[in-house]
């Protein structure tokens, strides 16, 4: 298959939120609550509402990688490590490329020599409505990789 006819693997809607709401994570979360709650009503859909206990919610933590000179963004590059505390392989790394083109998306090369990786092309949708395609790499390990050097990185 030629890499820049790669088809969609997943489709997700971005919904972006203004950190300075959640200040009072509690009250943050409720008024944004009632605001879906509001949407989904008015659109005629229906709330299963679920118990949602307090022990079990995940905690990870999520960090955004690059150089000083933000050269990987420059490139539409992102790298994000995510750590969640409670997995076996808690330490998720993905390199992303990102781009409104699908094709130029789709055909750049993120191939990675790490055993187990996962592949995915997806088209993220932006409010509002607007198209970005991604093509990223992730690994997950137990270990805490070193990110210090780029070359390290790149030897993933």
């Amino acid at each position: 298959m030629n890499s820049s006819n790669r088809p969609i693997t997943s489709r997700e809607y971005k919904l972006m939120l203004n950190t300075d709401r959640f200040k009072d994570r509690e009250e943050g979360i409720e008024v944004f609550l009632r605001l879906i709650e509001f949407l989904i009503k008015k659109e005629g859909g229906v709330i299963k509402k679920i118990q949602n206990k307090k022990e079990d919610e995940e905690i990870r933590l999520t960090s955004y990688l690059d150089t000083p000179e933000l050269a990987l963004r420059q490139q539409g590059y992102s790298l994000r490590l995510r750590d969640e505390a409670n997995a076996e392989k808690r330490f998720q790394i993905n390199l992303k490329y990102r781009s409104s083109d699908r094709y130029i998306a789709a055909a750049r090369d993120l191939s990675c020599t790490y055993e187990k990786n996962d592949h995915k092309f997806e088209e993220d949708i932006l409010p509002p409505f607007v198209s970005k395609f991604s093509h990223s790499t992730s690994i997950k390990t137990a270990e805490m990789p070193d990110l210090n050097k780029v070359k390290k990185l790149a030897a993933l």
